[in-house]
């Protein structure tokens, strides 16, 4: 059964509500044609951060996604509402995020609280790759379809990637891998990277992690994520570490599970957020 409101649409059968579909369509449009002007108004900048408000009840983490636009509202002198500015290319990639989560007609489920809680742990090596796991109530310690290593490509190696953004990668390797399945649930992810946790936390983090960081975040807006950062010390996230460094010896005495006749600790490879509907 759905039941249909002026703002939203409470679809009671599969305990979602989503946009009805005129008022998504209307943000599409409102979206798609403000990345394409080249110049806009306080009053364009204002209607479009207006809207994208509202529709942050469906998709809470695109709050997010409006602090940049929020930001160039502010380079307007007073009464200067019809006078037009240059979107700057961060406010242009905040408005294109939204047009990608929009993309997909974004749903919220209403009864995530009562679900399954998704336990997650992530590390990076800063020369070598990146390992995770999870662990769930159906699941409660990692299993070999449940930890994922993977090298890092030669490309971001030379390129000396800053040991944040390499962090976060790590966590955008877990939801590639994963996140589809959890749809609605509660994810809690571990690691022992401070900035990781804050940037998780306020949806920002400073230079090229935000990058990796937005698109973390648009996953969790696509599956209908809750995502909840936690720190934790180095020799409490052992498993990942190991993981990340290939360590496979010290992995199968911290998880003797993944050690048994026939067992393969395989090297899955990197994921990138284009491909994220592929299966491995």
């Amino acid at each position: 059964m759905v039941a249909s409101f002026a703002s939203i649409e409470f679809d009671t059968k599969h305990m979602v509500i989503r946009l009805p579909t005129k008022k998504l369509l209307k943000a599409q449009s409102m979206t798609q044609r403000t990345v394409e002007m080249k110049s806009a108004s306080l009053l364009d900048l204002q209607r479009i951060t207006g809207y994208l408000n509202f529709v942050s009840m469906i998709v809470p983490l695109g709050r997010t996604f409006l602090r940049r636009l929020y930001s160039r509202e502010l380079h307007f002198p007073p009464g200067s509402g019809y006078d037009k500015q240059r979107l700057s290319s961060e406010a242009r990639k905040d408005l294109m995020s939204w047009t990608e989560t929009l993309s997909t007609a974004p749903e919220r489920s209403i009864a995530s609280q009562f679900g399954e809680m998704i336990l997650t742990w992530s590390d990076a090596a800063s020369t070598k790759g990146l390992g995770g796991y999870y662990t769930s109530e159906s699941q409660p310690s990692p299993q070999l379809d449940s930890i994922i290593s993977i090298a890092l490509p030669r490309s971001i190696v030379h390129r000396r990637e800053d040991i944040n953004t390499k962090e976060m990668r790590g966590v955008e390797q877990v939801l590639l891998q994963w996140g589809r399945g959890w749809k609605g649930k509660l994810v809690v992810i571990h690691t022992d990277h401070q900035a990781v946790v804050y940037g998780l936390a306020n949806g920002t983090i400073w230079g090229a992690s935000m990058q990796v960081l937005r698109r973390c975040l648009l996953l969790a807006a696509e599956w209908d994520l809750e995502l909840m950062s936690r720190w934790i010390s180095t020799k409490d996230n052992a498993l990942a570490e190991t993981l990340s460094r290939f360590d496979y010896q010290t992995v199968t005495n911290l998880a003797p599970q993944l050690s048994h006749p026939g067992s393969k600790l395989l090297n899955h490879g990197l994921r990138t957020y284009s491909n994220r509907d592929c299966q491995l």
